[in-house]
């Protein structure tokens, strides 16, 4: 039989890049906290625009790139979209609501960057990078526009469920684990599995 191909065959036949993999940069975490980020949404439809809100430490130049995930020659991304030259400041740490444990950041907005109406639907990573080499990866998606026989599900609830973030040893608490209040103000313990 004859098999039609599709606009999103033709995008991941195109030539990938292995930028969109954390696997070589250095260690980034919530202490130090190099580099990290988080979008204004999960998902944007072709032609919206989406916001990134940064910190650096030290505050300084960074860029961010956008990668499709996809096959693309088993690079397992493309290159769509780089903003350079950007300027990075430390923003403040995040807050947490001591009766809940709710973590939340108030984090002023960075780069926003219009997604073109060109851009087919699917698992999009903006890549953050300092510098100094540090990187930190803000997944989102782009809607399809029509309807399609295939849905992926991105499971960006139970990301947030499960996300203990800081991970600094004395902060944050997911829904199943964490650390919270013990027997004083600035005194934590640990909750959950070890």
């Amino acid at each position: 039989g004859h098999v039609r191909s599709t606009a999103i065959d033709a995008e991941n036949a195109q030539h990938g890049s292995h930028g969109w993999s954390l696997h070589r940069s250095p260690h980034v975490d919530d202490v130090t906290r190099r580099i990290q980020g988080y979008a204004s949404a999960t998902s944007i439809a072709p032609g919206d625009e989406i916001t990134f809100h940064v910190t650096t430490n030290p505050p300084g130049a960074y860029s961010l790139e956008i990668y499709r995930i996809g096959h693309y020659q088993g690079f397992g991304g493309r290159l769509v979209h780089r903003v350079g030259g950007l300027t990075g400041r430390t923003q403040p740490q995040p807050n947490i609501d001591s009766a809940t444990n709710t973590v939340w950041c108030a984090w002023e907005p960075g780069p926003v960057v219009r997604g073109p109406g060109t851009w087919l639907s699917g698992l999009y990573v903006a890549v953050l990078t300092h510098a100094h080499g540090h990187k930190a990866m803000v997944p989102f998606v782009v809607r399809s526009t029509r309807a399609t026989k295939l849905l992926v599900v991105v499971p960006f609830a139970t990301y947030n469920a499960y996300n203990q973030w800081p991970l600094d040893q004395r902060r944050g608490a997911s829904l199943y684990y964490g650390y919270g209040p013990s027997n004083g103000a600035d005194q934590f313990e640990y909750r959950g599995r070890k």
